[in-house]
C-alpha cells in the first residue's frame, strides 16, 4: 500500500481533458481504483478468516457434514463476522482486525458496530462477550438494505414497517390534491416500489398484500384522507392491461411471485454462487435444483423461494444436451 501515494485528475471540457491535479488528501472515494485496492485489502481479511478457521481458532457455520462454511460476509463497507459465543474466540476476531488494521490503516469503529447473540445465550454471558469485543450495542431488531436484521416470529409484525413507510407518505400526497394521472404516477413509480426488495425475497403474507392493497385503492378513490368513498371498479379489473380496460397496475400476489421466479432461476444458471452453495447444501444437497422439494421445517426463505418455482416451472424446458439428466419421458 505504500506504493499507492496519490492520483492526478483532468477536467472534462467539451469532452477534452484540460489540466492536471492532483488532490491533497490521497486517494478518495469514488476513484476508479478505489473499488480495486478495497478488494485487495479484503482478501487479506478473509486470508486471516481462513487461518483461523484451518488452525481451529474459530468455530464457523457449517450447513452440512463435509459441505460449505461460513465465518463472515462481506459487502460494500459492512462486515459481519461469525463464531462462536465464546471468550476466546471473541480475542481472537478482536486480534484479526487490529492485524488488518495495522496493515490497512482501517478501524473498526465500535460505536457503530453491533453484536447479535443466539437465543440460548444468558445475559451474563452476553455482558462479558461485549466487554471483550468491545461493542455494547445489541443488533438483531433493526433493519438492513430495507429488511428485518433477524426474520423470525410473526411475519406481518416483521414487515410492517413497509405499511408504516406508505402511511408516512399518503398525507403529503393527499395534501396535494393530485388529478388521476397524478396518483396512478405515484401509486406505479412509489407504491409499488417500497415493497420490491422484500418482495424479491419472501413471499409476502396474505393479510399484509390485502393491507397494502387495500390502502392503494383508498388512495386512488378518496379524495381527502380518512373520508371513504366508494370503489366503483374492483382492483383486479385495475390491474388487468390497457387494451382490456384496465390501467396496468399490479397484481402484488403476482408480481410477488415473479421475483421470487426470478431467484429460482438463479439459483438454476448459477449454482457456484454463494446463496445457490448456501441452498444446495441444506436442502438439496447432490440433487438439481428442479428436483428440490420443500423438506421439513424449511427457512421462510426457502418456502418463498419454491414459491416462485412454481410460476417458473410452468415455462421451464431443458435442451438436451448430453443427455445425462435428461428423462424422455417426463421433462419438457
Amino acid at each position: 500500500m505504500r506504493y499507492v501515494i496519490t492520483v492526478t485528475y483532468s477536467v472534462l471540457i467539451n469532452d477534452q481533458p484540460f489540466g492536471v491535479f492532483a488532490p491533497g488528501r490521497g486517494l478518495r472515494q469514488g476513484d476508479p481504483l478505489s473499488p480495486f485496492l478495497f478488494v485487495l485489502c479484503t482478501k487479506g481479511l478473509t486470508h486471516l478468516m481462513n487461518r483461523a478457521e484451518i488452525q481451529s481458532l474459530l468455530n464457523v457455520i457449517s450447513f452440512s457434514g463435509n459441505g460449505l462454511v461460513v465465518h463472515h460476509l462481506l459487502f460494500a463497507d459492512d462486515s459481519f463476522f461469525m463464531c462462536k459465543a465464546d471468550s476466546n474466540q471473541c480475542e481472537v476476531l478482536k486480534g484479526i482486525s487490529k492485524v488488518y488494521g495495522d496493515a490497512t490503516w482501517q478501524s473498526i469503529n465500535l460505536l457503530k458496530s453491533s453484536v447479535t447473540f443466539g437465543a440460548g445465550i444468558d445475559d451474563e454471558k452476553k455482558w462479558r462477550l461485549k466487554k471483550v469485543l468491545g461493542i455494547f450495542t445489541e443488533g438483531g431488531a433493526g433493519t438492513y438494505l430495507g429488511l428485518p436484521e433477524c426474520f423470525s416470529g410473526s411475519k406481518i409484525q416483521l414487515l410492517d414497517y413497509i405499511k408504516h413507510i406508505l402511511k408516512n407518505k399518503l398525507p403529503g400526497w393527499f395534501a396535494r390534491s393530485l388529478s388521476l394521472g397524478g396518483k396512478e404516477v405515484l401509486i406505479k413509480a412509489v407504491t409499488l416500489a417500497i415493497p420490491v426488495y422484500a418482495m424479491s425475497c419472501f413471499k409476502l403474507t396474505k393479510t399484509f398484500l390485502v393491507n397494502l392493497t387495500s390502502d392503494m385503492c383508498d388512495f386512488w378513490w378518496n379524495v381527502v384522507e380518512d373520508k371513504q368513498k366508494i370503489h366503483w371498479v374492483s382492483w383486479k379489473k385495475m390491474c388487468l392491461s390497457k387494451e382490456n380496460g384496465g390501467l396496468c397496475f399490479r397484481d402484488l400476489k403476482c408480481f410477488n411471485q415473479a421475483l421470487l421466479a426470478k431467484q429460482a432461476w438463479r439459483l438454476i444458471q448459477e449454482p457456484e454462487c454463494l446463496f445457490a452453495q448456501v441452498m444446495r447444501n441444506i436442502y438439496y444437497q447432490g440433487d438439481e435444483f428442479t428436483d428440490a422439494e420443500l423438506g421439513n421445517s424449511p427457512f421462510f426463505g426457502w418456502r418463498s423461494i419454491m414459491f416462485g418455482k412454481e410460476l417458473l416451472q410452468q415455462g421451464l424446458s431443458k435442451q438436451i444436451g448430453n443427455g445425462e439428466s435428461f428423462l424422455v419421458w417426463f421433462d419438457p
